[in-house]
């Protein structure tokens, strides 16, 4: 739902410490409205195109006013270690204004993003967990106003048309139908979904496990990272794209980022190392109390781990798709083996933890699967908006 624009200044006059080149994110629906009509036919949903255009706008300009409080916010914190770029100017989106909106920020050199069908090293994804770190024991510093403009959680309310459990049990199948090796494990998740999908979680896990609510980034994926080469290898350089932030459970993103960014076999052999470190990070730059105990983050970690892997799965199929589209032939055979092997993981490990879930959540309300379907189809726009909409845009434009 955006467009960078990289900017070349020609200065009228010499002035210090202004940037040579700088970045301009601006919000566009064109290309979104063209590829939701084309999941309209799809599907045979009966949506009018006024209420698709009105969705679209609306979300649009929300989650760049999000996004921009954000920026505003957190600049007087370090960017070395948040990782954030830097901020050089705004514009919201008001009732007087509603057809500019834009961020003007640092424009960063050399820098390459990861598909969904590349892996990141352990030792490379460290830096991301430590940023995250960082972000969430700065965010118990905010003033009640500034946490007030970042912290309602949109996730239950942005997919609830698109990730329901009859289409994420649609999803399921068509994936394994595509890939036999996925069969055994999709066949029993498809009968489960009204289980997984529990889109409130994002709001109420912190609640259920005594933990307490933090900044998170919400669409923490591998296409969200950028990073600049250091030898055989990888350096962090900034993390982007505000737009659904909130304050929640911390597991949220480090589930969401260790699922697209690590292959499965690394992801189970060092999850919870990297989540000790994250907590080590934490506790270094927490004033006062720490807002959950080492035990509880880890808790948090298999608990959201099914909702959490599901929100990826139009990453791993459709998104992952269309990048594959733009390789070679021999890249594509390369990066379909890395796509296979973290798809079957995920697939494995939803599966596992979603049992694990059902044996220490006896009580758990699954009312809200059911209720979700129920939601106005106005939010069809926006759920896909997020979820692949938004990335197939940005795959179009790396």
């Amino acid at each position: 739902m955006s467009r960078i624009a990289v900017i070349d200044p020609d200065y009228q006059e010499e002035m210090k410490d202004l940037p040579y080149k700088f970045a301009v994110k601006m919000v566009t629906i064109l290309p979104s409205l063209g590829l939701a009509e084309s999941v309209r036919e799809r599907h045979e949903l009966q949506i009018e195109d006024e209420k698709v255009i009105e969705g679209f706008e609306e979300s649009a300009r929300n989650l760049h006013n999000r996004e921009v409080d954000v920026y505003r916010i957190f600049s007087r914190f370090d960017n070395s270690l948040s990782k954030m770029p830097h901020l050089y100017f705004t514009q919201n989106f008001t009732k007087e204004n509603d057809v500019k909106g834009f961020i003007g920020m640092e424009f960063v050199e050399g820098v390459v993003t990861r598909n969904i069908f590349h892996n990141v090293r352990p030792e490379e994804l460290s830096e991301a967990v430590r940023a995250l770190a960082y972000l969430e024991a700065k965010s118990l510093e905010l003033s009640d106003d500034e946490k007030q403009k970042v912290a309602s959680n949109p996730i239950p309310i942005i997919y609830p048309d698109m990730i329901h459990a009859t289409a994420v049990s649609n999803m399921f199948q068509d994936m394994y139908a595509a890939a036999p090796e996925l069969e055994p494990a999709g066949k029993l998740l498809e009968t489960m979904t009204a289980d997984i999908v529990d889109l409130e979680l994002t709001s109420t896990l912190n609640k259920e496990l005594g933990m307490q609510d933090v900044f998170v980034h919400g669409d923490l994926w591998s296409a969200n990272l950028m990073w600049t080469s250091a030898g055989d290898g990888l350096r962090l350089s900034r993390i982007v794209d505000y737009q659904v932030t909130h304050f929640g459970c911390a597991a949220e993103d480090l589930v969401r980022v260790f699922i697209s960014t690590m292959s499965g076999k690394d992801r189970r052999e060092n999850w919870e190392r990297l989540l000790e470190e994250f907590h080590g990070v934490m506790q270094k730059h927490c004033f006062g109390e720490l807002p959950f105990s080492l035990d509880q983050l880890k808790e948090s970690y298999r608990r959201m781990f099914p909702i959490a892997g599901v929100l990826l799965l139009p990453v791993l199929d459709m998104v992952a798709k269309l990048g594959l589209s733009k390789l070679s032939e021999e890249e594509k055979t390369q990066k379909q083996i890395v796509l296979s092997e973290k798809t079957l993981a995920l697939f494995e490990d939803i599966l596992l933890f979603s049992k694990r879930n059902q044996d220490v959540r006896p009580n758990k309300n699954n009312s809200t699967a059911h209720h979700t379907e129920k939601l106005s189809l106005i939010f069809l726009s926006l759920g896909i908006g997020i979820t692949v909409l938004y990335c197939l845009l940005r795959l179009l434009t790396i």
